[in-house]
């Protein structure tokens, strides 16, 4: 092998390994964010977006719905706001 194909060689092994650990990074990405919420402070959702829903305290199927606009909290701040305002007689 002559001094010529030996450095194409090298550069051909070297633009293969520098392909294969790129591909890693291609295809799709997960991004995970997390929203603090602290007791009584609920959170409005400012996205226009679907989401699965559940519904609470009466039978039926989850369904997918558009839930821009909405105010949301964690289940435990619902249950303690329905204690609350029940312990006041204002719901039935």
């Amino acid at each position: 092998m002559g001094r010529m194909s030996v450095c194409a060689l090298l550069m051909l092994i070297s633009w293969l390994s520098l392909g294969c650990i790129s591909l890693g990074t291609m295809g799709p990405r997960v991004e995970t964010r997390y929203v603090i919420v602290h007791p009584g402070y609920p959170g409005r959702v400012v996205e226009n977006t679907k989401a699965l829903v559940a519904p609470l305290r009466v039978a039926g199927d989850p369904a997918r719905q558009d839930i821009g606009g909405w105010v949301v909290m964690p289940e435990e701040h619902w249950d303690a706001l329905m204690r609350a305002i029940e312990k006041k007689g204002d719901c039935e």
